[in-house]
């Protein structure tokens, strides 16, 4: 670390100018794109993001409150949701705007940060220029800033930054004042990144790691102090919020196969660093010969980062914290602890930009036309590989058809491609897609469902009923079977059909696509006071809801009590800043 203060800054904003410019051109295509995936769940189905006043509310639950459930609890991205939808609506173009800003600014940070490590030469600060550059540009974020629910990371890294930032200010800070004010902020930082992914708790490791070298114990107690602190607000907002856990559908990986995988994984992070050409989401270990080449290259990668640590600790000392807080970084993703995927690309978003700052710290003295023009070389073609990587993300279907044919044919991915295939219409290529996917996961509950519904809407309704009957003994799917059976009984024996469609609404009282299914289907056989009253219950149970509140808006008009329907559009209004109260008013030809 360095042992000098970085340079007044004052004046000096054309680099960060240049980060921003830059990001902007490689990413620029982003804007056309639509929302592909998750973002559906995050944006389009997330009642918690439709108002400011529902900020509270949002930070009292996990992510996907309308899809299946995750471990996820981050509230700052559902907080930027709610910003985008205020000002964009359901505008794609304004949350790929925001995000592509929000990498532009993550950028700058790291420059500033950067900036500890380099002192005074103007050579080395070119240098720390020339790594947040590299780092802004490189294609293997796409699937954090192109991709809408990728938006965690670029939040986490923008306050994980500035809050190591405000470490290092409030350690030069003159005044006792200046350094409380430069704590607190750098506190909230921390705690900030947290809010926004579960990974950003590194940032609190990497401070303390960095504290521990300078070796000034007084301040690395302080600086305990306050990460303690942190970590238990972080606890008691993250524990009290509402939460359902995650299905599990396959077991933990063994502690002893952990450490193969690590080394296995590290060796295709670092192929795709340098050569990020086969870029999908959905990424698995390779097997055999391309898995063995693996573990030789993750091997050589451990091997040469523990050389370059000791050379460091020699030569570069600056360059100690900086692979030190890459190290780091890296242990949640290594695979020794229990992942939701063995590789994810965007899990490298902020591991890199510390590995690509030591090795600007490490180089800054080389002088060498030829790793320059080389350097230079590989910028161009990051650059181009990343503004050619933005067309992919363009609709769900061309997500899904080019992450399988860039290798990324897993299971979950011929499942969606089932799904974008059957609300085409087109059922034969729907079911083959389906079908494939039963054979990458034999068994596999969510597989069964999608075929079980392709089938009822081909008439094969014995075919679904042995697919849905595999399904009984799967808790999870209980309410998502009976509404497949409710399918097959309103074709079948019609008299069944809504008394399966209220056994799965009771089993999924929280489930808001299903309860409006439910009570569209009362409304339509006639049955609207019943539909009324049912849905009173869950705006009881879920008043955060705009769209419930407008619903019952509806059935109180149809029931001629326009008094008590202007109060419920009131309601959703003030649940959703796009509702006006005198503009939803309406007859409600169908719930």
């Amino acid at each position: 670390m360095s042992a000098e203060p970085p340079p007044v800054l004052a004046g000096r904003w054309t680099f960060p100018l240049l980060l921003l410019a830059a990001t902007l051109a490689v990413y620029a295509p982003a804007l056309l794109n639509g929302f592909v995936w998750d973002d559906t769940a995050l944006v389009l189905r997330d009642p918690f993001i439709r108002s400011w006043r529902l900020i509270p509310a949002g930070f009292g639950h996990f992510l996907f409150a309308d899809a299946t459930a995750a471990d996820f609890y981050r509230p700052m991205q559902r907080l930027l949701f709610t910003f985008d939808y205020a000002v964009f609506a359901f505008a794609p173009w304004g949350y790929h705007l925001m995000s592509v800003l929000l990498h532009g600014t993550a950028a700058v940070t790291l420059w500033f940060l950067l900036l500890e490590f380099t002192g005074r030469v103007r050579r080395e600060r070119r240098v720390a220029g020339a790594a947040a550059l590299l780092w802004v540009i490189h294609p293997l974020h796409t699937s954090a800033v192109t991709y809408v629910a990728g938006s965690a990371d670029l939040l986490a890294a923008v306050f994980g930054f500035a809050a190591l930032k405000a470490t290092f200010l409030a350690g030069r800070a003159v005044s006792r004042q200046s350094r409380l004010v430069l704590a607190g902020l750098a506190a909230l930082g921390f705690l900030a990144a947290m809010l926004s992914k579960e990974s950003g708790a590194m940032f609190l490791v990497v401070a303390l790691l960095w504290l521990a070298l300078e070796r000034k114990w007084r301040r690395f107690l302080w600086g305990t102090g306050i990460a303690l602190a942190v970590l238990a607000v972080y606890l008691a907002c993250r524990l009290t919020a509402v939460h359902e856990p995650a299905p599990s559908f396959s077991g933990p990986v063994p502690a002893s196969e952990r450490p193969v995988r690590m080394v296995q994984a590290l060796g295709e992070y670092a192929r795709l660093v340098i050569a990020p050409v086969d870029l999908h989401m959905e990424r698995e270990l390779a097997q055999g010969g391309a898995g063995l080449l693996q573990m030789a290259g993750g091997g050589l990668v451990l091997a040469g980062f523990l050389l370059w640590l000791r050379w460091a600790w020699r030569h570069r000392p600056a360059a100690v914290p900086l692979l030190g807080a890459g190290a780091l970084a890296f242990l949640p993703i290594s695979n020794l602890f229990s992942l939701n995927a063995p590789i994810a690309e965007h899990w490298l978003y902020v591991p890199l930009a510390f590995l690509l700052g030591a090795a600007a710290v490490s180089l800054a003295r080389v002088r060498s036309r030829v790793l320059a023009t080389a350097l230079c070389c590989w910028a161009v073609l990051l650059a181009a590989r990343t503004f050619a990587r933005q067309f992919d993300w363009r609709d769900e279907r061309i997500f899904v058809e080019r992450t399988i044919a860039a290798g990324g044919d897993s299971a979950r991915m011929w499942m969606s491609l089932a799904g974008v295939e059957t609300r085409a219409g087109h059922l034969p290529a729907a079911r083959r897609a389906a079908e494939h996917a039963l054979e990458l996961a034999p068994g596999h509950p969510f597989g069964r469902l999608r075929l079980a519904s392709i089938a009822i809407l081909e008439k094969k309704y014995d075919e679904a009923r042995a697919l849905l009957d595999q399904l009984e003994s799967e808790p999870f799917f209980a309410s998502e079977r009976l509404v497949n059976l409710a399918a097959i009984a309103k074709a079948e024996h019609p008299s069944d059909y809504l008394q399966l469609l209220r056994r799965a609404s009771e089993r999924k009282p929280e489930d808001w696509s299903l309860q409006k299914r439910y009570l569209g289907s009362l409304a339509q056989a006639g049955l609207g006071g019943e539909a009324r009253a049912r849905l009173a219950s869950v705006v009881a149970r879920q008043p955060y809801r705009a769209e419930s509140w407008l619903l019952l808006g509806q059935f109180l008009e149809a029931e001629d009590q326009p008094e008590l329907a202007r109060r419920a559009y009131e309601e959703a209004a003030r649940r959703d800043v796009h509702l006006e109260t005198d503009r939803i008013s309406r007859p409600p030809d169908s719930p």
